[in-house]
């Protein structure tokens, strides 16, 4: 019998967060005259002081399904739709579709 501990796969050397860091914030001085500010309606970014926000505009963005057609004699094409009729573009055969 062996004595030790046995060790599996990789082990990470304390806690880690991939793909966060921390952004140091700047302090400004306030101006004197400045009227005073509620905490809550200063923006987030500001009362977290670790936490960045950024706004964006969203995009809209549309995806296709692309129907590949293979005909008996062997030509291939691609439809946007899928049909349940077609005719081969190059033996001009009228051919039932089936997936």
């Amino acid at each position: 019998m062996k004595n030790g501990t046995a060790h599996r796969g990789h082990a990470r050397p304390g806690p880690q967060n991939p793909g966060l860091t921390a952004i140091p914030t700047v302090k400004e001085a306030k101006p004197t005259a400045a009227p005073r500010v509620s905490p809550s309606s200063q923006p987030v970014s500001a009362l977290e002081s670790d936490i960045v926000v950024r706004e964006e505009e969203l995009g809209t963005i549309k995806a296709q399904r692309l129907y590949k057609m293979r005909c008996e004699c062997g030509r291939s094409w691609f439809e946007l739709e899928l049909p349940t009729l077609v005719e081969c573009p190059a033996c001009k055969k009228l051919g039932l579709v089936s997936a």
